[in-house]
């Protein structure tokens, strides 16, 4: 099992446990978010119910953040308005 899954495992369900240590790890290592999604499909309820809640915090703090310098892309610009279909 990959350290980061054993960090999410155990406790009981009314509790998020490490998962902010597990969010701040795959922010700090990107690859690290395709652990939580393989985790989500473990045979633990519990461990599914980490990874999802840490891979859903480690997705709101990306998109938050800023883009890396040159990337022009309006999915990085906030203030971007989409046409209007008629």
């Amino acid at each position: 099992m990959h350290p980061l899954l054993k960090i999410l495992e155990g406790g009981d369900r009314r509790s998020i446990g490490r998962s902010n240590q597990a969010v701040a790890r795959a922010l700090e290592a990107p690859a690290l978010i395709d652990v939580l999604f393989d985790g989500m499909v473990s045979d633990d309820p519990l461990l599914r119910m980490r990874c999802a809640d840490a891979a859903k915090k480690v997705s709101a703090a990306r998109a938050r953040r800023k883009p890396p310098a040159g990337v022009h892309s309006p999915s990085y610009n906030p203030s971007h308005k989409p046409p209007v279909s008629q």
